[in-house]
């Protein structure tokens, strides 16, 4: 069994055999073997592994998270408190 904690500022995501299973708010949770769970902090940006194309459809993950998409020829800027803070 695996033990996760999932503090305040973070989410946790559940795939099981790489489909999403659930999303994890802040608690400590146990799994058995063969689930991932990715925690991530709310406040940063991630490209999370395993994120399939209609993961943005369920509506307890829309809820949760900002998608962006970038294209190919696009660049992405971000900006944390009216300051650029890095390219995505």
């Amino acid at each position: 069994m695996k033990r996760v904690q999932v503090l305040e500022n973070q989410i946790g995501l559940v795939f099981k055999r790489k489909k999403f299973q659930k999303v994890l708010q802040e608690g400590i949770y146990w799994f058995i073997q063969g689930e991932q769970v990715f925690v991530f902090n709310r406040d940063e940006v991630y490209n999370p592994p395993l994120l399939e194309d209609t993961l943005h459809l369920k509506p307890e993950v829309a809820s949760e998270l900002h998608l962006i998409e970038v294209g190919d020829n696009q660049i992405a800027l971000q900006f944390e408190n009216k300051r650029f803070s890095k390219v995505l």
